[in-house]
């Protein structure tokens, strides 16, 4: 702790050092993306995404999309910590067992509860969410090709599974509604997505070939994961999820399922991704590390807040301090 308050005491002196510019990067398109589902995954021109009937022994979140971005000429090894990022995807409903062509607009979480009791959902529509990715079965997120399959035995079903960072995590969210089928396991719970789908210009529906964006501010958890993710492969992958209800397709209302448009897609629908590098001491988030970002980072610390979680352990304690000191101490990139 001595050492915590005399590296306390040494930064101010340095805040106000310049910083080199951060990196940045982007891609106009995955390098390779599928829908996945237990009885079709592969590369398809659009992605359905819709969670199963629940209370059955289906994973809830039934049929998603996966993309996978990489950056040639990027140095990825040498990266500082990824502090934002926006992903972007297409609405494309356009089918005979949806003539009106619309999703309704729902911008904001839904709690677990709200899938069990409808009545407990106090708007219209469902989300549609951003989460990050672990492989399942082995795999390697270097080594993955668009030839790959997809689907494994039960209970993990799927390779890519998407993940949250509640408590520190990285969590698996497959059932986060029902809860896994296996002794022992966890009960369904509340999930915490990197990001909801936004729009422009919409009103309660969504048009078909509207852009969706998922604007990210990843945690302390979120972002060292994601960091890491693309230091160690080069690569950075995504699901996007959401749980209409996949029994009532076709039915109109809040339970037309969302379908998103992949590189397969005709046209310029293709999905992408912009990402910004900075220094893991920019706790605001708003590109500059200053006397701000210190205070806010204490104040969090001060009361164990989990944006005080430096390195991701799921607590706070002094090696969280210390590593933020630290960060700040070196300024920006």
């Amino acid at each position: 702790m001595r050492q915590a308050f005399a590296a306390l005491f040494a930064v101010p002196a340095l805040a106000a050092a310049a910083s080199a510019a951060c990196p940045t990067a982007a891609s106009s398109a995955p390098f390779a993306d599928f829908w996945v589902y237990g009885f079709g995954s592969g590369a398809t021109t659009y992605a359905p995404t819709f969670g199963s009937p629940f209370n059955t022994t289906d994973p809830d979140r039934l049929g998603y999309y996966f993309a996978v971005f990489e950056f040639p000429g990027l140095d990825a090894g040498t990266l500082p910590p990824i502090s934002a990022l926006t992903f972007e995807v297409t609405l494309l409903n356009s089918s005979t067992f949806d003539p009106t062509n619309t999703v309704l607009y729902d911008p904001t979480y839904d709690a677990r509860a709200s899938y069990l009791d409808r009545s407990l959902d106090e708007d219209p529509g469902r989300p549609i969410e951003l989460y990050a990715v672990e492989l399942a079965g082995g795999r390697d997120l270097a080594a993955l090709r668009e030839s790959d399959s997809m689907y494994l035995p039960a209970p993990e079903y799927y390779v890519p599974q998407p993940i949250d960072f509640g408590g520190g995590g990285p969590r698996r969210v497959l059932y986060s509604i029902d809860g896994a089928p296996e002794p022992g396991t966890a009960p369904g719970f509340d999930t915490e997505p990197l990001a909801i789908a936004t729009a422009e210009g919409v009103g309660a529906r969504i048009p078909d070939g509207t852009r969706l964006r998922f604007q990210v501010s990843p945690s302390p958890a979120a972002r060292a994961y994601l960091t890491e993710q693309i230091r160690t492969t080069g690569r950075i992958a995504f699901v996007v999820s959401s749980l209409h209800s996949a029994g009532e397709f076709g039915a109109g209302g809040e339970d037309i399922w969302p379908r998103l448009a992949t590189k397969e897609s005709f046209g310029t629908l293709d999905p992408s991704v912009q990402i910004a590098f900075g220094s893991a001491a920019d706790f605001d988030g708003n590109g500059s590390v200053d006397v701000n970002d210190l205070l806010g980072f204490l104040g969090a610390f001060r009361v164990g807040g989990a944006g005080a979680d430096f390195d991701g352990s799921g607590s706070v304690d002094v090696n969280d301090l210390l590593g933020f000191l630290g960060a700040f101490r070196a300024g920006g990139c």
